[in-house]
């Protein structure tokens, strides 16, 4: 929606792109990262990426058609996953500009970005908690995140304080989905 709303703004100055489900696991499928420093031929990640991780890079591939076939000065990232792939592609591409949305790699012609999300998750834990105290419900909320990562973290804690302003007694069970997209282990 705010794509949408920055090109009807800027009309025929600005235009957007969209690519949508780009996969950040399974396989490598980028079949030029390996000529790129900062690669890892044995691994097949980025030397900076955690061991554990066995990424697509197909988000890599994506960037890199952008700036070379379509033209794009500035592009934006929104998994955790892709910040490396990004903060690799803008030192690759130093003429074009990087946001994400995420992460904490930064460089010259990178940034990051996350908004407070820990504050409506506060919001959140408040509201249950009343709703839970309301209705004499168990004092037990089940909390499904998708990885262990440092803005999933503060989402918990937070919505953990949020319950505890109203009974800190509450207790809070967490499930790791290990999985952005996966509908059977959110259940």
């Amino acid at each position: 929606l705010a794509r949408l709303s920055l090109e009807a703004q800027y009309l025929e100055e600005v235009e957007t792109l969209i690519e949508t489900y780009v996969p950040e696991w399974g396989p490598n499928v980028c079949d030029f990262c390996s000529e790129l420093p900062g690669w890892n031929n044995d691994t097949e990640n980025w030397v900076d990426e955690p061991g554990d991780f066995r990424g697509s890079h197909q988000a890599a591939m994506v960037m890199r058609r952008w700036i070379e076939e379509e033209g794009v000065r500035m592009v934006f990232t929104t998994s955790w996953f892709y910040h490396w792939e990004t903060f690799h592609m803008a030192a690759a591409y130093p003429q074009a500009y990087f946001v994400h949305a995420s992460g904490f790699l930064a460089s010259r012609n990178m940034a990051t970005v996350f908004p407070r999300v820990y504050q409506g998750r506060y919001l959140s834990g408040i509201v249950v908690g009343w709703y839970i105290k309301k209705n004499r419900l168990p004092k037990r909320v089940g909390y499904v995140v998708a990885f262990s990562l440092g803005e999933t973290v503060r989402a918990i804690n937070a919505f953990k304080l949020g319950l505890e302003q109203v009974d800190p007694e509450i207790e809070v069970f967490v499930i790791w989905a290990l999985s952005w997209h996966d509908s059977r282990a959110e259940r």
